[in-house]
């Protein structure tokens, strides 16, 4: 399978010979369960087991979904369009290069279950999520965990696989004052043991939709995603950044507890006090690492209201040598808009011939700031960028208003332009202030561009910064940087040879000028590219040594792995399998 072939040619480990022994089980060999096995798993289930339908198959004949619920012409559609029609399929995922095309919605094209896990456990309860790890580990097969399938890097579906579907471990608690299980202990300066203020309780499956909907109903807000769609799993597990990270650190940084099954099957709480290393490591470590989340609960706040604008310019002229000269300009100003309390959401989209010049399109929301006090910060920068760059550069800004709460405001503004049903690859950096005000900005950020263009997430700040470097597993970087920059490429499907020019296009040139730009940062873990060189350091840094002790002593035998996750360095997927190497 073409995909599969790519992800051995650019591994970054050399090739061991596969033998049975050394590889995970797989369909059709002496080690792969048996059908009883598979039978008794699903009857320990309730019948909660599922056999995995390629959801492309609604618009080819032969497959059991064929033009049943949805017509062909009605996934085409949702295909292209929505994560949740993505989400709400067991197997369905946003990037289908992941899957390795194996099954689109269209007639035209092959269709197999090649890139699909085999099996799915449905899990509505702790104990499902236990059976299938049980079973994953017991029998090696390679075992996987969806919740949402909102995932950049591929980790939430595999072939060859059993995977865990978290997406109906629902529930919602509110407490009013915080009580970790089993008391608290004296954990020096760390807040975390003393916090006793409001805290939300989310079960793994819920969405930041629920979520944020259940927490506005007491007046307070919480870290989410720009999409409701979006699950919490490795979201938080990964860091999470949002509207409020640069006030009050990443979602990973707010976590007071979390209960977890572990790859040996066992259920375990982890808080500051009770398996504090598991708490470190599944706060930023990333998900599939070191077991399965059932449940997260986070630190909450008052709602605030949230003030914004939008702010761009572009080259008329369409003289991209001034643009850049202005957005160099502009890019050493973000460190202080976020210390005067003004984030940014920002888009680079690149020419289109003379129709459309480059042009800088920036969203830029600030907490507790009325518009009119953002509106005298801001219009003094449009002002200066007309006075110095026109005629080439024209700066416009666009008073939004204000809304009396982060929830009204997010409400409003959900993400509908991340692209879903596509074939991509994203690549990131994070900036500190040396990078966005250096004088090669301008000359690096513009290498970077890919074909989509360039987002500058203005997000970290005196929040993520004031927290220490080993707080919990989250890259050191997140500590000293403002602005979390993404890059991609489209993979074309079915074109093996392009697939890897433009996976190595990503890796070594748009990426390379990031890493140029700011050799002393990395990149944020969930919004990464899997192919990363030297990934240990570029997601987790000087923290990447505890986390990948944690994850042998938890996890020796790897029943959890994914591509350029914690502790992947011994095993490569080598075609459609997972191999030691």
């Amino acid at each position: 399978m073409l995909f599969f072939e790519i992800l051995s040619s650019l591994s970054l480990w050399p090739f061991a010979k596969a033998t049975a022994q050394t590889c995970k089980a797989v369909p059709g060999t002496a080690l792969w369960p048996s059908a009883a096995a598979w039978t008794s798993l699903n009857r320990t289930l309730s019948g909660a087991l599922i056999k995995s339908i390629p959801p492309g198959g609604v618009c080819h004949p032969g497959w059991p979904n064929y033009n049943r619920n949805s017509s062909c012409a009605e996934v085409q559609k949702l295909w292209l369009t929505s994560w949740a029609f993505h989400s709400d399929d067991p197997v369905g995922n946003g990037y289908n290069n992941w899957n390795n095309d194996s099954c689109l919605p269209s007639p035209l094209v092959p269709c197999t279950d090649l890139g699909y896990p085999v099996y799915v456990v449905n899990a509505t309860k702790s104990e499902h999520v236990q059976a299938g790890v049980n079973f994953a580990r017991d029998h090696n097969v390679r075992l996987i965990v969806k919740t949402s399938g909102h995932d950049f890097r591929g980790r939430s579906v595999a072939p060859y696989s059993l995977s865990i579907w978290t997406h109906n471990l629902l529930g919602l608690s509110y407490h009013a004052k915080f009580e970790p299980s089993g008391g608290r202990c004296d954990c020096g300066d760390n807040w975390l043991s003393a916090y006793n203020g409001p805290a939300i309780k989310m079960a793994a499956g819920e969405n930041h939709g629920a979520a944020f909907d259940f927490a506005n109903k007491h007046g307070l807000m919480i870290h989410v995603a720009g999409a409701r769609t979006v699950g919490l799993g490795g979201y938080i597990t990964g860091g999470g950044h949002s509207l409020i990270s640069f006030q009050k650190g990443l979602a990973a940084d707010s976590i007071l507890e979390l209960t977890v099954v572990l790859p040996s099957g066992d259920i375990v709480t982890a808080n500051a006090c009770k398996n504090p290393d598991l708490f470190w490591a599944l706060r930023g470590g990333g998900g599939s690492t070191v077991g399965v989340v059932l449940d997260f609960t986070t630190r909450a706040w008052q709602s605030e209201s949230v003030a914004d604008y939008a702010f761009g310019f572009g080259s008329p002229t369409f003289n991209d040598d001034r643009f850049w000269e202005a957005m160099g300009y502009m890019a050493g100003l973000f460190p202080s808009l976020i210390e005067a309390g003004i984030m940014t959401y920002s888009n680079i989209y690149p020419a289109n011939g003379t129709t459309s010049p480059t042009l800088l399109n920036a969203n830029m929301q600030a907490p507790n700031m009325s518009a009119a006090r953002m509106g005298a910060i801001l219009e003094p920068i449009a002002k200066y960028i007309n006075a110095t760059f026109a005629p080439d550069v024209i700066a416009e800004i666009f008073p939004g208003g204000e809304k009396a709460s982060y929830y009204e405001w997010w409400q409003a503004n959900q993400d509908t332009t991340t692209p879903v049903g596509v074939d991509a690859v994203i690549s990131s950096r994070l900036l500190d202030a040396k990078a966005l005000k250096s004088p090669q900005f301008k000359t690096l950020a513009r290498k970077a561009m890919g074909g989509g263009g360039i987002q500058i997430n203005v997000v970290g700040g005196p929040g993520t910064h004031a927290f220490p470097s080993d707080w919990n597993a989250v890259t050191p970087a997140w500590r000293t940087s403002y602005a979390h920059t993404l890059t991609g490429v489209y993979v074309p499907p079915y074109d093996p040879a392009e697939d890897a020019a433009q996976i190595f296009n990503i890796t070594y040139n748009l990426s390379a000028a990031l890493r140029e730009l700011a050799p002393d940062t990395g990149s944020y873990l969930n919004e990464a590219n899997s192919y990363e060189p030297d990934f240990q350091d570029a997601f987790w840094g000087s923290n990447y040594p505890r986390l990948l002790e944690i994850k042998r002593k938890v996890d020796p035998g790897d029943v959890f792995w994914c591509l350029g996750c914690a502790g992947s360095e011994r095993w490569q997927a080598i075609g459609e399998k997972l191999c030691r190497v």
